[in-house]
């Protein structure tokens, strides 16, 4: 995929992280619309982070998290955003408070407004620039 599309950032970002796309097929069956909507928020997962341009780190990670809590009100993350502010309140080692609140805000404040990515048809948007889809998805990355 050319630089600068999804399909390019999404296989540069799956590579660095040691995964295939194989390794996003459902284990078991999808028999009910709860197993439909929990595999597609598995295989959209790191497609979304290329989206909003959260790390796959820590921080990153519960950037991520405030996203999914603004834009379809996902219960886990507001479970893991509060554990994770917990853990950074009491060992200022495990994780930079301040990065982690930043992080959570940004998330919010993006979430907030962009477009319900889980009900997009992410994979078959490979060849499309990034800032386009961006654009098109409601994602505004201040700072980028």
């Amino acid at each position: 995929m050319p630089q600068g599309t999804l399909g390019n950032l999404y296989a540069n970002q799956l590579l660095s992280l040691g995964l295939s796309p194989d390794d996003l097929l459902p284990k078991e069956p999808v028999v009910t619309d709860d197993d439909y909507i929990e595999l597609r928020l598995r295989q959209t997962h790191d497609i979304v982070h290329v989206l909003t341009g959260f790390g796959t780190n820590p921080v990153g990670e519960i950037g991520l998290q405030a996203f999914n809590l603004a834009s379809y009100k996902a219960p886990l993350a507001a479970l893991l955003i509060f554990g994770s502010i917990i853990r950074g309140l009491k060992s200022s080692e495990s994780i930079d408070i301040d990065a982690l609140l930043v992080a959570i805000s940004k998330g919010f404040v993006i979430g907030e407004k962009s477009k319900l990515l889980v009900s997009q048809k992410l994979e078959e948007q490979w060849e499309r620039n990034i800032e386009d889809l961006r654009r098109e998805y409601n994602i505004e990355i201040k700072g980028e």
